[in-house]
């Protein structure tokens, strides 16, 4: 299954957008500006920008050439986040064999979520 098909706004992809958007306001440039140089609508720009279409390598060059910057612009400050999914947590979960370790992460997890009357 494709992971950009199962989350329709991949990290990257927003955070590459929102460069390009900054960028791109930085210089003065429109999105139909942007869309012209790059030759396509403007409608995709904003796919670009907004994260839920991903930029291709080639694009993504075209883009950096239009903006007067370097590709690497667009990845500065990304940092991939790393999440645990729930099945991998309970499964971790119950084969804690000492109650107070588990009541202790439940009353973690509660504080933090700032859930009330569980």
């Amino acid at each position: 299954m494709n992971i950009i098909k199962e989350n329709r706004y991949n990290p990257l992809s927003t955070h590459i957008g929102q460069k390009i958007r900054l960028k791109r306001k930085l210089v003065g440039k429109t999105q139909s500006e942007l869309a012209e140089a790059l030759g396509v609508t403007f409608q995709q720009v904003q796919k670009y920008e907004k994260g839920s279409d991903r930029v291709k390598a080639d694009q993504l060059y075209k883009i950096a050439v239009a903006l007067n910057t370097p590709i690497a612009q667009f990845f500065t400050g990304y940092k991939e986040e790393k999440t645990m999914n729930a099945n991998k947590f309970s499964k971790i979960y119950q084969q804690i064999k000492d109650p107070v370790v588990k009541k202790n992460i439940e009353d973690i997890m509660i504080r933090v979520s700032n859930l009330k009357n569980l």
